[in-house]
């Protein structure tokens, strides 16, 4: 700062406001990635609407929007309040700062009280999935993508493909009994060509097509999707702890540097009284 004891404006705020601004301008690319990423997201969901996904993408999509435009001002804020040592500024970004920090807590307290709900909820979205298979090419390549990742088949198991009327054992199609090709394991040494006739017949019951079932996964994606939760935990939990403590460490600096900035606001007004009093005095001693 201008003004003031220069005892209170040494190296170290020095390194306060440049490890402020470039922790806020991380922030504020953060933002922008979302905002970049909600807005081509919600762009994609409007092709979608025909079938029934619009509402299911716009709504994430308009969370990251929502959260990108709140990250890019909180940002922005944090950059020029450390910047200009603005105190409204800095004040306004502790304490939006803060009623987040509360509120990822509180969240993180509600999923892990509401996990039950939680995950019968997500059973339901991924048979409503399964219900639009072939209704559209991006979702089946999701869902594709998804089984053959976590080597998974349906929602609980294979059986879930009968909610689709192709693959429903009563159905007339070819698809029949069967399941789709993300469902089959691998061949050994035959990753490259991919049969995508592997899961035919592979939920008809009859020993005929034992070999069917056994060469398709029998775990399903919830299930899949807990052991992978649960295999990466503490690397989970390490991302949350971090993301965390650099909230804390940005809401600490910046309250030390509002501190500063408005001791000095003080120590400016006194001075200018000071210093006003002084001319009143000269003026009236050059009176005399």
């Amino acid at each position: 700062m201008a003004y003031g004891d220069e005892n209170d404006f040494g190296w170290c705020n020095l390194f306060i406001k440049f490890a402020l601004f470039v922790m806020n301008f991380l922030v504020w690319l953060l933002g922008c990635a979302l905002l970049a990423a909600g807005a081509f997201a919600l762009s994609e969901a409007g092709t979608l609407n025909d079938i029934g996904l619009g509402s299911i993408l716009a709504s994430p999509s308009i969370i990251l929007i929502i959260l990108g435009t709140v990250m890019f001002i909180l940002g922005f804020c944090g950059c020029l309040g450390a910047l200009r040592e603005i105190f409204f500024l800095l004040v306004i970004y502790c304490i939006v700062m803060s009623i987040i920090v509360v509120v990822e807590i509180g969240l993180g307290v509600y999923i892990y009280l509401q996990q039950d709900g939680a995950r019968n909820r997500f059973q339901s979205q991924i048979e409503e999935y399964i219900v639009m298979y072939y209704d559209d090419a991006d979702l089946q390549d999701i869902i594709d993508f998804t089984q053959q990742y976590f080597e998974c088949c349906g929602a609980e198991g294979p059986d879930d493909w009968q909610l689709n009327i192709y693959f429903n054992c009563s159905s007339i199609a070819y698809q029949r009994c069967s399941v789709p090709f993300s469902c089959c394991r691998p061949p050994e040494g035959e990753d490259e060509v991919i049969n995508i006739q592997c899961g035919y017949r592979a939920l008809n019951q009859s020993e005929e097509f034992d070999q069917q079932r056994l060469g398709i996964y029998d775990t399903g994606c919830i299930q899949a999707l807990e052991n992978f939760i649960q295999q990466y935990l503490y690397y989970i939990a390490g991302v949350g702890i971090g993301l965390l403590v650099f909230q804390l460490i940005n809401i600490l600096l910046t309250s030390g540097l509002a501190i500063d900035v408005r001791k000095e606001q003080k120590a400016l007004k006194v001075l200018k009284q000071k210093n006003q009093k002084d001319k009143n005095f000269q003026k009236q001693v050059a009176k005399l």
